[in-house]
């Protein structure tokens, strides 16, 4: 029971950090109409191939003017705001099912684990692995 407790708290953690920050873009008039709707294409299409030059041309842009356009926005670059919304997922996918460290590598299109390791490192501040245990989650480590 104590699992599930932590597991339920812990969804709702990241349901509460996820409207924050949907309110946040919504309510944030220095984020125009097309990064918004750039943002919710990335979140929608995280375990796609994506691109900053399909990106921008999807929104109507070439590659220098938007991604000069989102990092003024933003604050970061197109490529570290895809890099995170594929870290969030990741954190909700090692949560709720049992699939390895190496299949969400995969799915989220890291290329190789080690990859995905040191980017979920550097933006969570530990590994899958230590996240997982810490989650209480208990999956597939390899």
């Amino acid at each position: 029971m104590d699992t599930f407790t932590k597991l339920k708290n812990t969804q709702m953690q990241m349901l509460d950090e996820y409207v924050n920050k949907v309110h946040e873009a919504k309510d944030n008039p220095m984020i125009s109409k097309t990064v918004k709707e750039c943002c919710d294409y990335i979140r929608a299409n995280v375990t796609k191939p994506l691109d900053v030059d399909g990106i921008a041309a999807q929104m109507g842009y070439s590659t220098y003017y938007f991604t000069r356009k989102f990092y003024k926005e933003m604050g970061l670059k197109v490529s570290d705001y895809i890099k995170q919304a594929r870290i969030e997922y990741a954190k909700v996918i090692m949560m709720t099912s049992k699939m390895s460290i190496q299949e969400i590598s995969d799915l989220l299109q890291f290329g190789t684990r080690n990859y995905f390791s040191k980017v979920f490192h550097e933006v969570v501040g530990m590994t899958p692995a230590a996240y997982r245990e810490k989650t209480g989650q208990e999956g597939e480590q390899e």
